[in-house]
This record gives structure tokens, sequence and C-alpha cells, in this order.
């Protein structure tokens, strides 16, 4: 019984540890914000190709690709104010298709600061990469799921809604990286308790069976004599 008990609490530990997001799976954050309201910050992971996200990140008005894929020069350009294109990924087999530092490279072309490129199908965040022949766009980009990519467009309001995009401060990474080794030594400790304790279950019932028996074996000898 009190091994039973002992793996449902391992099982259960276990459950909760591996459920939490791990330090690899979230390296950003967008924030969506006007002068009235902010919203919650969407996940992000960058590309592995352009620069990184500066420490201080990048802040300005958001506006949507033209077109929405990026996969054609954009028909804006707009080179005064910070702004960042926000992009669909589009994975639908189509003449004009194109890889992801296309989409980027179009939209620094516009004069976007950065890219935000959007999942179109739900499923886990993924790195954005580029052939190893394509030269690197000269702006930074990240990729967002699907959910996060339609709730931003809902949200634009043309010259009034801003994002900004924020990377994980080594500070933060650090902490992400102590919870999970904590995560991990707590549950060392706990299988190895369970295995002590198991153990110990089988020993002591080992030890009353040889009780019993030397206990039979004694009442035996008393009936005989």
């Amino acid at each position: 019984m009190m091994a039973t008990r002992w793996l449902c609490v391992c099982t259960l530990l276990c459950a909760l540890i591996l459920s939490q997001p791990s330090a690899g799976q979230v390296l950003g954050d967008v924030f969506i914000y006007t002068d009235n309201y902010t919203f919650d910050p969407f996940p992000d992971l960058p590309a592995d190709f352009g620069p990184e996200i500066p420490d201080e990140g990048i802040d300005g008005l958001i506006r949507v690709a033209d077109p929405e894929d990026a996969c054609q020069p954009f028909r804006y350009r707009h080179m005064h104010d910070t702004w960042v294109a926000l992009i669909s990924r589009s994975q639908q087999q189509h003449p004009t298709n194109c890889t992801f530092d296309v989409k980027v490279h179009h939209a620094e072309q516009a004069g976007a600061s950065a890219a935000i490129v959007y999942d179109d199908v739900y499923e886990a965040l993924i790195i954005m990469s580029k052939p190893r022949d394509h030269p690197d766009p000269g702006i930074p980009a990240v990729f967002v799921s699907e959910k996060a990519g339609i709730i931003m467009k809902k949200l634009i309001t043309p010259g009034q809604t801003r994002v900004r995009i924020v990377a994980v401060s080594a500070s933060a990474w650090m902490s992400l990286v102590m919870s999970a080794f904590l995560g991990f030594l707590a549950l060392t400790v706990v299988l190895a308790t369970f295995y002590v304790m198991r153990s110990w279950s089988v020993w002591l019932g080992r030890t009353r069976g040889r009780r019993t028996a030397a206990d039979l074996a004694g009442q035996g000898g008393q009936y005989t004599a």
C-alpha cells in the first residue's frame, strides 16, 4: 500500500514538471499596446538568421504586410517611423511561396525595423531558418503562433497600435535554467525516496515471513513433544 501511494505521488510530480514550459520553447515576448490598453504578451521564437533582438527590445507601430505573405515586395514603403511588419507564414502550395528570409528581406526593403511571422496552422512554435546560400536579412525576425497572429491582426488600428518585441534577459534565462534544474532535483529525490520505501517494504515483508515460518516451526515442535 505504501509503495503504491509513493508511486502515485511520483507520477503526479512527473506530470507537473513535464507540463511546465521548458526554457528552449520560448525566448521572448511580443506585446501589443496603444495609449489606452496593453494586452498580455505573446510568446515567440527568434529566427536563426539576421541580427538578434537587442537587449532594449524593439518598439514601433505594427502594420500588416501587403501582400500578407510578403513573398513579393511590399506594395507600400514607410521609411519615416519605426514600425514592425506582421507577416503570414502561408504554408499552402502556391507558385509564389517563399522562404522565411525572403519574407523578412521584403519587410526590410519596405522600411520595417523588424518582422513578426505568424503561423497559419495550429502547432508548436518553430525556429525560422533559411537556405545556406541566401544572405541574411538586416532586421530581426520572430515567429509567433497562429492564434497570436489572428489576435494581433484584429487589434491593429493603423497609426495607433504599437508592438514591443523583447528578448529574454540573461538573468531571466538563468532563472529558467535554475527552475528546470530544481525540478529535476525534486524529481530525483522523489524517485530515490520511492525506491528506498519500496525496498524497505520488501525487506520488511520478507522479515515477517521468516518470523512467521520460525514461529510455526517452533509450535510444530511443541505439539510433537
